[in-house]
């Protein structure tokens, strides 16, 4: 049906948006390579969420390979790479393919999108190590059904420490966009006197499933 050129071509045009999907952050907070990594076993990071990023070697690779099958088609190594730079600048936010999933196709906590940048926490300790404070987080619900589920926020050290509030019941309706104002649960001795952090990590759950967001 195609010829060889053809079939180079499509073959580069997959691989391209393959490494571009790959980029997107679902169902967690890591990118789709990251999750895909650890997965397999394979750490996409040399330390933990920091250091070199191993992943990002996966779609480096698929860029280049993508690149050299176009130019052994066209013969055009400054065109190809024009088109390709291009193609990054002109195409939508990853985020905006989840979202086009979210609202078409999730189910369940898959729908909701955790608004992270204007989320944020706040906590006074007491000389008894007692915590009084709160956590303002945002979550959008893409869906056309309303979702149940609990969740978790962490402090300042995310999931490196047990969670300032755990498995707390949550209901968001369908097409909704909320603000909850979330207690902060009692803590242990050696917390700070005052603690303020933004974008707070989350976890949600629901009938056995769980995303880190």
């Amino acid at each position: 049906m195609f010829g060889r050129k053809w079939r180079f071509m499509l073959a580069a045009i997959f691989l391209f948006f393959l490494a571009w999907i790959l980029n997107a952050r679902f169902p967690h907070e890591q990118q789709l390579v990251d999750y895909l990594f650890q997965a397999i076993g394979v750490p996409a990071w040399s330390n933990g969420t920091s250091g070199m990023h191993y992943a990002a070697f996966l779609q480096l690779g698929l860029m280049a390979l993508a690149y050299g099958l176009m130019v052994n088609v066209t013969n055009r190594p400054g065109v190809m790479l024009l088109v390709l730079l291009l193609a990054v600048g002109l195409l939508p936010k990853q985020q905006e393919l989840v979202r086009w999933y979210q609202r078409t196709l999730a189910d369940g906590i898959y729908t909701l999108e955790y608004r992270e940048e204007r989320s944020r926490c706040t906590a006074k300790t007491s000389a008894e190590g007692v915590i009084n404070g709160s956590c303002e987080v945002v979550l959008k619900n893409h869906g056309d059904k309303p979702v149940q589920f609990e969740i978790s926020v962490y402090g300042p050290s995310g999931q490196k420490r047990a969670p300032v509030l755990s498995g707390y019941p949550v209901e968001v309706k369908s097409q909704e966009n909320v603000r909850l104002e979330l207690p902060v649960e009692q803590g242990g001795q050696g917390d700070v006197v005052y603690e303020e952090w933004s974008a707070p990590r989350i976890s949600i759950s629901s009938a056995g499933k769980r995303r880190d967001l």
